[in-house]
């Protein structure tokens, strides 16, 4: 009879058992660091990356003041300069915050002069007493329509993001409908006055949005909204005489009615623009040089990857300043950290 001794037959981890389980609880423990904050830990590792590039720049240069004399290579000098090969375009920014910041504004037609219907343009008679505006067909006859908002408070230059005209319906209509919007390409319109054809003469801007196959009209009161007009401000806005502050015309065409309130109708129920646009504001970061430094020659048998040039790089691509204090310590600064500014000292 054979008896087996279970107490004596338990076995142990093997070590390499032990180093699999090590390995993968390793393996996992990574994905779950990245997984938690995968952003963060990859732009970690770029600036570890921008980190190891300074101090191999610095390294290159110690060595080559090893080999002549204590000197740095020739440019380094107390202005900031742009590690590159180009002769221009090395004055791109570098470092500094970066804030974005949006902004909504509302602003309804003030006076009875501010909207206005031209029937049979070009050259045709101005209303500017109506009590309502037809977009764009009156009965039969065509019409184009213009509606000026006043005190429009973008910044030049902004980056307009929405652009939307609300209209309260006046009268029910149902049929087919197709409107196209232009602005009147000017840097401050003026408006309306009674002189034939004021709207059809104006000049429009080359960017128009269409609103086509509009929905019926249905209930008097409603407030029904455009397409987003924002290529149409945006244009008129990114002209050199714009100034925060100016008045902006729609000018708006098309075929089909609808029928919505004009300013005479009631000011609360007057055509409203609503305006979403972003600034950029950058602060801090350094004034660079225009033209490039280039250590490419002095350096190429000491720094085979670096640096990369403003002018060649990719958007992925870090780009790197160098100047020499007046004190003779050198500074080299990371263009693109993402965790704050990286910068070395030797």
């Amino acid at each position: 009879m054979i008896i087996y001794n279970l107490k004596n037959n338990k076995k142990g981890f093997t070590l390499i058992e032990l180093l699999i389980v090590i390995a993968v609880i390793a393996v996992i423990s990574a994905v779950v660091f990245i997984a938690l904050d995968p952003l963060t830990r990859f732009k970690d590792a770029r600036d570890t990356q921008r980190w190891s590039d300074l101090v191999s720049t610095i390294d290159a240069i110690k060595l080559y003041q090893i080999d002549n004399s204590g000197h740095f290579p020739s440019g380094i000098d107390e202005n900031w300069r742009m590690l590159g090969t180009d002769m221009s375009g090395c004055d791109v920014d570098c470092g500094g915050a970066v804030s974005v910041d949006s902004t909504d504004i509302s602003v309804r037609v003030i006076s009875s002069t501010d909207d206005a219907e031209e029937r049979d343009p070009p050259g045709g008679f101005i209303s500017r007493a109506s009590t309502d505006l037809e977009l764009v067909d009156d009965d039969a006859t065509e019409q184009e329509v213009g509606i000026r908002f006043q005190s429009i408070n973008i910044p030049n230059g902004a980056t307009v993001n929405s652009v939307y005209i609300e209209f309260t319906v006046d009268e029910v209509d149902s049929g087919i409908t197709n409107l196209v919007f232009y602005g009147q390409d000017i840097d401050d319109a003026d408006n309306f006055s009674d002189t034939s054809g004021d709207i059809s003469s104006r000049t429009k801007t080359s960017a128009n949005v269409s609103w086509s196959n509009i929905l019926s009209w249905d209930t008097v009161g409603e407030t029904k909204t455009s397409s987003n007009l924002a290529p149409i401000v945006q244009e008129i806005i990114n002209r050199a005489g714009w100034s925060s502050g100016n008045d902006i015309v729609f000018i708006i065409t098309g075929s089909g009615e609808r029928t919505a309130e004009a300013y005479d109708s009631g000011s609360l129920d007057a055509p409203l623009l609503l305006v979403n646009y972003s600034t950029t504001t950058s602060s801090g970061g350094i004034t660079l040089e225009s033209a490039c430094l280039d250590l490419s020659t002095v350096l190429s048998s000491k720094l085979s990857s670096i640096p990369y040039d403003p002018s060649f790089g990719s958007s992925e691509k870090t780009y790197y300043a160098i100047q020499r204090k007046s004190n003779g310590i050198l500074e080299l600064y990371s263009c693109s950290a993402e965790g704050g500014v990286i910068n070395i000292f030797r």
